[in-house]
């Protein structure tokens, strides 16, 4: 309707406002989920993460915010996107119910993908002589932002059937679910076009002419205005440039003439329309921007220097049918089922057709009038009127003309057993339903998304359709059939896809933990060799250190290096291609065969050893991985060292907590507890809470803000249990792993959250708020943290000793020998 376009100034006055506050702004609020313990609340403070702004190359577009679910599809397969990331050339962005996201093109302008979208990435060359950029969107909407252009740059938007092209400007672009496309510009102008004009002026187009002054002709959707178009629109605009290419045009008068009727028809075919004027905004709401866009079917034109007063009134005609079942027809097009509404120039003509569910048809045209209501009813049958010998029986009635104060009830004719109902111009259309399970899987009719869990299509008998029915963790549904009167609806169950990829590891046996940057996950064997994973299961690299029969051996990443220290050696490797950027050699308390890691952090290195904390040269160059300082550690630690508030923290061998200063070098701060001799692990740092283990399994937590110890737990009575592991923590719980057993406590007190899991193989790890268990039956389990239960699990059929990691959406673990890619979002999501 008219007045929805109000909204689109709402969209427009939002989206700009909005957008210098929200890009490139990212919030991650890890707030206590407990309340009651002043100590346990103090160390968990609300935090805020740095904006993230890394430099714009010229090929590629720069995520510079995003919410909700936006996957990418690239060459390597699917991913979830990350502030920061950038979008090449071919990548394509698809945006779920509840995301968006916005990409920056240098200083061209920035684009945002409204949610339900997909969009894909064609062109980007931003340099200083030009900047183009193009991409396809699929279905969805798209906001953008483009600044003026010259003469040699250009932004066009490829929409099924059209080429929108951007002549600097402020604009929308929605492609719905019925092949029609919404351009509505704020500012500046788009210019929209059949495929084939893309061709003009190339060795290969139609033409036989240099039709520069063709492309002046094509519908401009210039400021304040919107258009409508659909497939048959543009296709009737490539029917009419082929016609004129057809009839000739080499005399200039001849021509002159043929571009002045050109000119005609093409405005008579798609046409725009003025916007109302805009809305004075006094707050901004992010909600407003999913505003629905305007949806006019046919609208007046509004030539060059023509005062607006000349343009033709607009009315709405709604359209009622029963049953709601009722496919609905106006102009011949697909409307949708029960009612429908469309917009008109005043006194324009109308068909209406209505198919009811058991085949019976209503048609009826009519003049269009202000506020018109028509009912097609197939439910109350009309009392026959007497009627003289030259009445036709098919003429029961219904009055032609509309009132636009009272609406007009078309009833099904009262007609004899032979008599036919249809009519001979309209094709037969059947009616096809789908439905889904999971009810929240996307079904596309024909590649165009029709809804969540189930669809229904109009069609001609014979017609073929293309079926698809998808969602992440699931295997795709396509299908092609054939539109027949006597096909039931169809239901589709989806078959969870879980495993996406299974690779050797040559050099095996996989221990330690996995680890991941967000793009590759990086894995150790126990005989030192070093193996990178990407989200497509290959393996992309292996590397080979003198390290050997190592147990609990773990890589560390810091930027674009991997580190990892064993019983023979400190190895610093250039994570993009796994070369050596240089090995160090370890001797005497250096040494280490539980899983010691080093300390990448800031300008610092630190490697761990029995007795301090040496200081090795992290900088590219002949000095690097050379020893420049150590800090002596009183009473010797075999820890891990993390890193609080710019402090090194480390327990040492009596089990005090230290706070160490990289700067001074000096213990700022020593903490006693009950957990002597911890071994492998660092100290699990979530807020203001660290969490550790000694030998035996006395496990404590620290409030480091406050230097006081807030519970001890025993994990077991009667004996001891070796934690060489770091813990994991979930909002309500932390979990720890020794001897094949998993523990689960409350983070706030140090109470068992739920009873411990035996028979495990490996240290837990918490992915996506679920806790993922490797089992000795070769499993991967995926528990609720807070309560144990069990929601879905992996069936490997090997036991895995190697932590799994979170990459994207999925999950790497490996068994001995193998490493795998699972997708969980079937059991999770």
């Amino acid at each position: 309707m008219l007045s929805s376009s109000r909204n689109l100034w709402f969209v427009f006055s939002l989206f700009f406002a909005f957008f210098l506050s929200s890009c490139g702004r990212q919030v991650d609020e890890n707030t206590a989920a407990l309340r009651g313990d002043t100590a346990f609340e103090a160390a968990n403070p609300k935090t805020v993460s740095s904006d993230i702004t890394p430099t714009v190359e010229s090929s590629k577009a720069l995520v510079t915010f995003l919410t909700g679910e936006v996957v990418l599809s690239g060459p390597e397969g699917d991913r979830e996107l990350e502030i920061g990331d950038f979008i090449n050339i071919g990548d394509k962005l698809k945006t779920g119910t509840d995301g968006y996201v916005e990409l920056q093109f240098g200083n061209l302008g920035v684009l945002r993908i409204q949610s339900d979208s997909l969009y894909r990435l064609d062109t980007v060359d931003l340099n200083e002589d030009s900047e183009q950029v193009s991409g396809f969107l699929g279905f969805g909407s798209i906001v953008a932002k483009i600044r003026h252009l010259t003469n040699r740059d250009g932004f066009e938007v490829d929409v099924p059937g059209a080429v929108c092209a951007v002549r600097g400007t402020e604009f929308l672009i929605r492609a719905d679910d019925r092949g029609s496309v919404t351009i509505a510009v704020a500012d500046g102008a788009v210019s929209v076009s059949p495929p084939s004009m893309s061709e003009v002026g190339s060795d290969t187009d139609m033409f036989n002419t240099n039709l520069s002054e063709i492309r002046t002709l094509m519908p401009l959707v210039t400021a304040d205005k919107e258009i409508v178009i659909t497939s048959d629109t543009l296709a009737e605009v490539e029917q009419v440039l082929t016609d004129y290419h057809e009839s000739g045009n080499n005399n200039a008068e001849t021509k002159n003439s043929q571009l002045t009727r050109l000119e005609s028809k093409i405005r008579g075919i798609v046409t725009e329309v003025p916007l109302p004027a805009p809305v004075a905004i006094e707050e901004v709401n992010a909600d407003v921007l999913e505003t629905e866009t305007p949806d006019i079917l046919t609208v007046g034109y509004k030539s060059e220097g023509e005062d607006i007063s000349a343009l033709p009134e607009f009315v709405t005609l709604s359209v009622t049918a029963y049953p709601l079942g009722t496919s609905l027809f106006i102009n011949n097009r697909p409307a949708g089922q029960g009612d429908a509404s469309i917009v008109l120039v005043k006194g324009s003509e109308v068909s209406i057709l209505g198919v009811s569910p058991d085949g019976r048809r209503l048609e009826k045209v009519l003049t269009a009038g202000s506020e018109s209501q028509v009912n097609l009813d197939f439910e109350e049958l009309p009392v026959p009127a007497e009627s003289d010998d030259n009445s036709e029986s098919g003429d029961a009635a219904v009055e032609t003309q509309v009132s636009a104060s009272q609406p007009v009830t078309i009833l099904p004719a009262a007609v004899s057993p032979a008599a036919d109902t249809r009519s001979d111009n309209v094709p037969e259309k059947v009616v096809f339903q789908i439905t889904a399970d999971p009810a929240d899987a996307a079904v596309f009719f024909n590649d165009s998304r029709m809804g969540s869990g189930s669809g229904e299509y109009v069609g001609d008998i014979g017609e073929l359709l293309l079926l698809k029915v998808e969602r992440p963790g699931y295997e795709q549904f396509t299908q092609t059939i054939s539109l027949s009167d006597k096909a039931p609806p169809l239901h589709v169950n989806l078959e969870p896809r879980l495993l996406l990829r299974k690779t050797r590891i040559n050099a095996a046996p996989a221990v330690g933990s996995l680890v991941s940057n967000g793009t590759i996950a990086i894995g150790a064997t126990g005989g030192g060799t070093v193996y990178a994973v990407d989200r497509n299961g290959r393996i992309i690299w292996t590397r080979a250190t003198k390290n050997r029969d190592v147990v609990n051996v773990t890589p560390v990443i810091s930027g674009n290096r991997v580190y990892l220290i064993g019983n023979a050696e400190l190895a610093i490797i250039n994570i993009s291609d796994g070369s050596i950027i240089t090995r160090r050699e370890l001797t005497g308390d250096q040494a280490d065969l539980f899983g010691r890691r080093v300390l990448a952090w800031n300008k610092y290195l630190l490697l761990p050893s029995d007795s301090a904390l040496v200081y090795i040269n992290p900088n590219n160059g002949p000095d690097t991985g050379k020893v420049v300082d150590s800090i002596n550690i009183p009473g010797g630690s075999r820890m891990t060292p993390a890193i609080w508030n710019n402090q090194i923290i480390l327990a040492d061998q009596r089990g005090s907590l230290l706070y160490i200063d990289p700067v001074s070098k000096s213990v700022t701060r020593s903490v006693s507890t009950a957990s002597s001799q911890p071994v492998g692990q660092a100290p699990a740092i979530r807020g203001n809470i660290a969490v550790f283990s000694g030998r035996r399994g006395n496990v404590t937590a620290v409030n480091l803000q406050r230097g006081e110890v807030i519970w001890d737990y025993q994990l077991k009575e009667d004996g001891s249990v070796r934690v060489h592991t770091d813990a994991v923590f979930s909002d309500k719980g932390v979990f720890l792993y020794g001897d094949g057993v998993l523990y689960a406590l409350n983070l706030r007190n140090g109470e068992i959250l739920f009873p411990p899991v035996s028979a495990v193989s490996a240290p837990p790890q918490i992915i996506n708020g679920a806790l993922y268990l490797c089992r000795n039956d070769g499993t991967i389990s995926i528990l609720n943290p807070d309560s144990g239960i069990q929601i879905g699990e992996f069936q490997l059929g090997e036991s895995s000793r190697v932590r799994p990691v979170g990459l994207g959406p999925f999950v790497i673990a490996a068994d001995e020998e193998n490493v795998y890619v699972l997708d969980p979002r079937s059991m999770t999501d």
